[in-house]
């Protein structure tokens, strides 16, 4: 890494010193722009091709890596993000089947319970009348005995 960076400073030097030699060596007037002067080109394409080299390297080296971990993470991250979700719903459903079982038992129940006080009820209703039956027949014969010749018994 040590020779990297020498390397980054002999060509910065160069660099800088060499566009002012030729400006120097042009005798101080401006010649116009030095990227359009047929004279530096070759350096300036040595170090168009240097910096994208040390660019190159830079990124293949050491950003696209961590772009690609990054990546791999958040794949993972939303792969297990959708496993769990299914889960989730496989279970919803298993306790949406269940609910539905236990509401279907429960309303059985009901039912059952309903139709069993029902018919009780009706039992009740029918012993009911008959003993009121029995007592009004009881009374009628008490009552219609007073008068037999009005009211025959039957």
């Amino acid at each position: 890494m040590m020779t990297f960076r020498k390397y980054l400073a002999f060509g910065l030097v160069g660099l800088i010193t060499g566009g002012t030699t030729s400006v120097l060596a042009a005798g101080g007037e401006a010649a116009g722009l030095p990227q359009l002067d047929i004279t530096t080109w070759p350096n300036q394409l040595f170090w168009l091709v240097v910096t994208f080299g040390i660019g190159y390297i830079i990124m293949s080296r050491m950003i696209t890596p961590r772009i690609g971990n990054v990546l791999e993470q958040r794949g993972r991250t939303i792969q297990d993000d959708l496993n769990r979700a299914k889960e989730a719903e496989a279970e919803a459903q298993t306790m949406k089947a269940e609910f539905e079982a236990s509401l279907d038992d429960a309303r059985t129940k009901a039912a059952d319970a309903a139709q069993k006080a029902m018919s009780e009820a009706k039992a009740k209703a029918e012993e009911s009348e008959a003993e009121l039956s029995a007592k009004l027949a009881k009374k009628r014969v008490c009552f219609f005995s007073l008068f037999p010749l009005i009211y025959p018994i039957e």
